[in-house]
């Protein structure tokens, strides 16, 4: 069974977890505007390429304040290292190092 969400075209991010350092993160996710394709893993660091990602699914452990299923706006600055898309194929590095992320959770 699919948990994942829809994600608004609309999409405005708001925080209220921060996070500072360098994360990574694995999971499912879908970024926008980079990509329109759904990701099956995905490696991030937090960085200052202001770029707003939107992702939804079980992300990585150490950012457990995210629930499984639950739908989850990221906003930069961060930087992506790779992900991959379902059929295997792997996008390497895009961006630049990184400062903090902004995480929310959506109920």
């Amino acid at each position: 069974m699919d948990k994942r969400h829809p994600i608004p075209a609309n999409f405005t991010p708001r925080s209220h977890v921060r996070l500072s350092g360098i994360v990574k993160a694995r999971g499912n996710a879908e970024f926008a505007p980079l990509t329109r394709q759904k990701v099956c893993r995905v490696e991030l660091e937090v960085g200052d390429l202001d770029v707003n990602v939107m992702a939804c699914g079980d992300l990585a452990d150490n950012l457990a304040c995210l629930l499984s299923g639950s739908l989850v706006r990221i906003t930069g600055p961060l930087n992506i290292l790779r992900w991959e898309t379902g059929d295997g194929t792997i996008h390497e590095r895009v961006g630049i190092s990184v400062e903090e992320l902004h995480v929310e959770q959506q109920t």
